[in-house]
């Protein structure tokens, strides 16, 4: 998503985005590879250097996370309709 959103439209190279904001090759690629490792910082960071907001990274991270962790079977709901918990 970072790649084919944001740097290669605007024909930039990792190398200048970890220059830019001063983070390491590994760690943005980290990143890069799977879509994981979003920090507070990294996201004010990617938000400073790219035009978007830290939420809009911290969103992704969000996503990622809640996609990785889906449980694999379901669980039954224990609180009828119109109840309050």
């Amino acid at each position: 998503m970072l790649l084919l959103e944001f740097l290669q439209p605007r024909g930039i190279t990792q190398v200048r985005l970890c220059e830019t904001i001063g983070i390491t090759g590994p760690d943005l690629n980290r990143f890069v590879k799977d879509g994981s490792d979003v920090t507070a910082r990294k996201a004010w960071l990617f938000a400073q250097a790219l035009g978007t907001t830290p939420l809009y990274w911290m969103a992704q991270q969000a996503r990622h996370d809640l996609w990785h962790a889906r449980p694999r079977r379901r669980v039954r709901l224990i609180i009828g309709p119109g109840r309050r918990h």
